[in-house]
């Protein structure tokens, strides 16, 4: 038996041209503004500023007098309170500092001045006193007999005065050292207030 033929196959369907009114368009508004919408600039990032740094407070320098010797102070200043002295045995006031120094050495006056006084006090030894500006006198004790400054002369800071001795009856107990006092119209200061001080 001979088989029967197949069918033809049907012809493809027309593909419809597109035409406007078949177009549909989208009723989503927000899709479209989006889409018409120019993406908004991103600002650049401001560089940060540095951090202002703290101001570092300026130093003042130090105006204070050079010592009038090279060593430190053994003996401190005492006007409101009481140190003990080896050489009287009891405790006092002490209305200046003692520095320690060789016997010999070389006084020099703290600032510029007139020689005030040149006399052997019988507690402090031979001292000289050095009047300066603003009412302050500075006073150098325990020197050696006959300074070579008299009473009226004229010195610059730095000038030698006399030289460390061992006239000061009242401190002859500690070791050779030159007693130096400050007076501000005429009341006794500390001298670390106009000098420099080794403690």
């Amino acid at each position: 038996i001979t088989p029967a033929p197949a069918p033809p196959m049907p012809a493809p369907a027309p593909t419809p041209t597109p035409v406007a009114a078949n177009v549909s368009s989208s009723r989503d508004e927000t899709l479209e503004a989006a889409a018409r919408k120019t993406p908004a600039a991103t600002p650049a990032p401001s560089p940060e500023e540095a951090p202002t740094p703290s101001p570092v407070p300026e130093k003042k320098p130090d105006n204070r007098a050079a010592s009038p010797v090279s060593g430190s102070v053994i003996f401190g200043y005492a006007v409101d309170s009481l140190l003990y002295s080896p050489t009287l045995e009891c405790w006092t006031t002490h209305p200046g500092v003692d520095i320690a120094a060789k016997a010999g050495e070389e006084v020099h006056v703290i600032k510029g001045g007139t020689v005030l006084e040149v006399a052997k006090d019988y507690a402090l030894g031979v001292t000289v006193k050095v009047a300066h500006d603003n009412g302050l006198i500075s006073v150098y004790a325990n020197l050696e007999e006959a300074p070579p400054v008299a009473a009226g002369d004229k010195l610059s800071a730095g000038d030698v005065l006399g030289c460390v001795g061992d006239t000061a009856i009242s401190e002859c107990a500690i070791e050779p050292h030159l007693h130096f006092a400050l007076m501000e119209n005429d009341i006794p200061v500390d001298p670390a207030k106009e000098v420099l001080l080794v403690k």
